[in-house]
């Protein structure tokens, strides 16, 4: 503490400055006696302030942290250290030395890694030939895989080959089921008309039957023709049909086209048989006594017998049949036929 005294003289003096009495004083200056100055708490020396301050903690590291703050901004950071009790120079100081410690951190750093990649670097001096030798290794291996795939695409032709071969084979046994099945009905049809024992046989059987009696004959005589020209017109569109009539010019067909217009024949030779036969019964005297019923029969066989003929496609056929039967001329023959197609279609 420093105590201040005033002097006790007229003029006031305090510390050697004297104060002489203004003509504006009011009154007589009394004599005063000396009396004690005491300064205030808050103006004591700067030795007793310091020691009653608090010490400054040091700076954080995580303060310049870019984890914690990744935007540092100097003026924030000044600004948050309004409670710390420092001077500037202090802070400097503490700062510079921060500074200082991090670039000895990072030389530290930095000389251990350049050590570790330069024990890297010995550690690689002779792996030229290790490289040498997995690029040999790759080499080898890139071989193989070319082998594979060399074996791999020849399987695949190998396959693709057989593939087309089995689409051949299956092609030509569709075309030997086709050629099959014409020879069979062609068979049949020899052996329906017993053409294979006795050539014309199939006629002469036609007329064995025909004089078996009008009842029961010639209902089964005519059956037995409509099957016949049923099995004709299937062997025609079997032979037609084979591969779009491709096949037609086959060596086996060329070869057995004799024997399906032999077959032909011997249907044409029957159905005029039977037609004329039947037309006849109904010429003459004799004949010209049946009764109704008979007639109509009759009548109705003849249109059957010509209506078959239309079917095997030989319409010319039955008005020539007709002709020479009635002798009525042409156009009682194609009235004729229009009746064989009405009663066809009736016995269906």
């Amino acid at each position: 503490m420093s105590n201040f005294f005033l002097g006790a003289s007229t003029p006031s003096t305090i510390h050697g400055l004297s104060r002489t009495h203004s003509p504006y004083d009011s009154g007589p200056v009394s004599p005063t006696t000396p009396t004690p100055f005491t300064l205030p708490p808050t103006y004591s020396s700067d030795s007793e302030d310091s020691d009653t301050l608090p010490f400054p903690q040091p700076l954080s590291r995580s303060s310049f942290s870019p984890l914690t703050t990744p935007h540092f901004s100097p003026h924030e950071f000044l600004a948050s250290l309004h409670n710390r009790h420092q001077t500037l120079e202090d802070l400097r100081l503490e700062l510079r030395n921060r500074s200082r410690e991090l670039e000895r951190e990072l030389v530290e750093l930095v000389e251990g890694e350049y050590a570790d990649f330069v024990g890297l670097g010995r550690s690689l001096v002779g792996g030229e030939g290790k490289v040498e030798d997995l690029r040999v290794g790759l080499w080898g291996f890139r071989r193989e895989v070319e082998g594979l795939v060399g074996r791999v695409k020849g399987v695949e032709g190998e396959v693709r080959r057989g593939l087309s071969e089995r689409r051949r084979v299956r092609a030509e046994k569709e075309v030997v089921r086709k050629l099959l099945g014409v020879a069979r009905r062609l068979d049949d049809l020899e052996v329906l008309l017993l053409l294979e024992d006795a050539p014309g046989g199939g006629k002469e059987d036609f007329h064995d039957h025909g004089d078996d009696g009008e009842e029961g004959g010639g209902m089964g005589e005519f059956g037995r023709l409509e099957k016949e020209v049923d099995k004709f017109l299937c062997l025609k569109y079997a032979i037609q049909g084979i591969s779009e009539g491709v096949m037609e010019g086959h060596p086996f067909i060329k070869t057995q086209m004799g024997r399906v217009e032999r077959v032909r024949r011997t249907i044409l030779v029957d159905l005029g048989s039977a037609l004329r036969a039947a037309a006849v019964m109904g010429e003459g005297g004799e004949e010209g006594l049946v009764i109704e019923r008979e007639e109509e029969r009759r009548k109705e066989k003849v249109m059957g017998l010509m209506g078959l003929l239309l079917k095997m496609g030989e319409g010319g056929e039955a008005v020539r049949i007709l002709k020479e039967v009635k002798g009525g001329g042409v156009d009682r023959g194609k009235e004729g036929v229009r009746g064989a197609q009405q009663g066809s279609l009736r016995m269906k």
